[in-house]
């Protein structure tokens, strides 16, 4: 049996775990978009995952904040707001192939950086975090 890569938590303590082959079950979002230089993955790259808000979707739960922590203890806290707004991607396939660990993966949160201009500040890199491995909602 599979390792789970995903945990997802409430703020009430349910909590849900995720194989990779259960994230394909869902159904997929492709988006191309070029991530900002400082994310050090260069170039217009197709991606593959899972909408954050159909994750979110599955649990029944409203959140107003998620917060998205990497393997190595690196977290970021995402507005609900973002969902709706922007519709990020939890990303498991980059131009066709699994992300490995050592290339950020399994999971990476990829916003539509091409789509909306506005995303391309700071605040919207940091929150593309990788290597992600839980999500809590609050």
């Amino acid at each position: 049996m599979a390792a789970p890569v995903l945990v997802l938590r409430t703020a009430a303590g349910r909590s849900w775990r995720f194989t990779l082959a259960d994230l394909r079950e869902l159904p997929a979002q492709h988006l191309r978009t070029t991530l900002p230089a400082a994310l050090g993955l260069a170039g217009a790259s197709d991606w593959e995952g899972v909408p954050l808000s159909r994750l979110v979707a599955l649990t029944g739960a409203t959140p107003t904040t998620l917060t998205l922590t990497a393997l190595n203890g690196y977290s970021v806290a995402v507005p609900a707001q973002d969902l709706a707004r922007f519709d990020p991607v939890l990303a498991y396939r980059r131009d066709g192939h699994e992300i490995t660990v050592r290339d950020k993966g399994p999971l990476i949160l990829i916003y539509p950086f091409d789509r909306h201009p506005e995303l391309n500040r700071q605040v919207y890199i940091n929150r593309t975090i990788w290597q992600v491995h839980e999500i809590v909602l609050e």
